[in-house]
């Protein structure tokens, strides 16, 4: 059991893709509080005036974006981030969660009860940084 309730969590997605960002806004909207951002710019934006606990980016943001991904992912670092592809390299994924301090990955389309648990995981996570 969360230490919140789940509709306290907020969850920022970014995706270069407006169709996914409204299929994600969809399906957790009434779970969680929810975000998206199109760009990396945009969702620096979002973070600095709101308490964001789960990051989710898509994988083509992260290949195209580089070493403006790695300033943001060190400069919100308490935040735990999940990655969503569309892709089949595992190794690029390896290579992501091991660099990216990845918490958790999926492939498109989504699994919704286990990116659901990913993310309230992700908050209890985040939750454990927060006090330490």
């Amino acid at each position: 059991m969360l230490a919140t309730q789940a509709n306290e969590i907020h969850v920022l997605y970014i995706d270069h893709e407006k169709h996914n960002l409204n299929s994600f806004t969809a399906t957790f909207r009434k779970i969680f509080r929810v975000s998206t951002a199109n760009s990396l710019k945009a969702a620096e934006t979002i973070c600095m005036s709101n308490n964001i606990h789960v990051i989710i980016i898509d994988q083509y943001l992260l290949t195209k974006a580089g070493t403006k991904l790695l300033f943001f992912a060190i400069k919100y670092i308490h935040q735990t981030r999940i990655l969503l592809t569309g892709f089949a390299d595992t190794d690029h994924l390896e290579t992501a969660v091991r660099d990216g301090h990845i918490y958790a990955y999926f492939q498109k389309p989504w699994n919704e009860t286990k990116l659901r648990n990913a993310i309230e995981g992700g908050y209890i996570l985040y939750d454990q940084r927060q006090r330490n």
